[in-house]
């Protein structure tokens, strides 16, 4: 049963969905989507990067929370079942990662010797890194006519330079010694038809793991620094005018500043960060589809996102009396001008 919409949004209101990337642990977005639809809250416009595109273009898609969360669960349940992985490592990559992890040590960090674990996984340990069943997915539950029809919809894509040298350049970001270059948002919608599941690969493509698409990889690698790639709200307040965000993330540390993007007292930004650690198994988090950890991570996005709606509750009712003055202030002094009022 529906409960009341906690955020008090009217018809005026726009309120969008920003769905972070993070691997595998983007089954946390399942829990998001279905606790937001059973609080009866209603998504206008939706971004995401990496995962969070591929879960994104299916909500968009279906255009209805509840249809949309339910959507997603077939969708997992099958990439549980029926694990993509076909993964054929490229011989000269392997050895250049290699290179690089016996590098680690000199910059003091340990980012690219976890990557380089990825080839000492079994191939059943592997999960989202075959893109040919990813892209069969998405033509599977997601028609043409039914994006174009649905909620507008924006995917983070980082402009690569070639897998290895992205990959060097968000380990030196890491290391908080170079940040990468910003990535850019394209709405699906505007895209060519024929190209659109190409661009929302080209979201998720990750460096090494995944072919890079139209020339774009994984969008979490832009502005790595500051997140601003991996957690997109840039083009739901700039080309959607929201004025409710709702911003998730899929690590409780994540760097993303809302204060940052926060620019327009009129904009509202939400934040769900989950409330415990996500890690379950490391590296494997990010490409395995572990059953267990995957109901672990829906079941901890309900509980997160019910928490976080209860926090904010009384806050933006606050601020739209604040907003409701300032609006009243403002039409009460343009009245003074028109009347021509002169103080002696």
């Amino acid at each position: 049963m529906k409960e009341q919409n906690l955020l008090k949004t009217t018809e005026k209101d726009r309120v969008g969905l920003v769905l972070s990337g993070g691997g595998s642990r983007g089954a946390y977005h399942i829990g998001v989507v279905q606790c937001l639809a059973d609080k009866n809250i209603k998504i206008d416009a939706i971004s995401g990067a990496s995962i969070g595109a591929l879960n994104g273009a299916f909500i968009a898609a279906e255009n209805d929370l509840v249809i949309a969360a339910k959507r997603l669960r077939e969708i997992w349940n099958t990439l549980i079942n029926d694990s993509p992985s076909k993964l054929g490592i490229n011989v000269t990559a392997f050895l250049a990662l290699k290179l690089l992890n016996e590098l680690t040590p000199a910059l003091g960090g340990n980012l690219l010797r976890e990557a380089s674990n990825l080839f000492d996984l079994s191939s059943k340990d592997i999960g989202l890194l075959d893109q040919g069943y990813i892209d069969k997915l998405i033509a599977k539950y997601i028609s043409a006519e039914k994006l174009r029809k649905g909620l507008p919809f924006y995917v983070s894509v980082y402009k690569s330079h070639g897998a290895l040298n992205d990959l060097k350049s968000v380990a030196l970001a890491a290391l908080n010694l170079k940040n990468t270059p910003s990535s850019e948002f394209f709405h699906i919608q505007s895209i060519e038809q024929s190209k659109q599941r190409s661009m929302i690969l080209a979201s998720a493509a990750l460096p090494l793991v995944f072919e890079a698409k139209n020339g774009f990889a994984d969008g979490g690698m832009g502005s790595f620094i500051d997140s601003q790639g991996n957690t997109p709200a840039y083009p739901l307040i700039d080309r959607e005018a929201c004025s409710h965000i709702i911003v998730t993330h899929l690590d409780n540390g994540s760097i993303w500043d809302r204060y940052k993007y926060n620019s327009s007292s009129d904009v509202i930004l939400l934040e769900i960060r989950p409330r415990e650690s996500m890690n379950q198994e490391g590296w494997r988090d990010l490409i395995s589809f572990n059953a267990n950890s995957i109901r672990s991570w829906i079941e901890q996005g309900y509980e997160d996102t019910e928490r976080c709606l209860k926090r904010i509750r009384d806050p933006i009712i606050l601020r739209r009396i604040a907003q409701k003055a300032r609006e009243t202030k403002r039409q009460a002094l343009e009245n003074l001008d028109m009347e021509d009022y002169q103080i002696n």
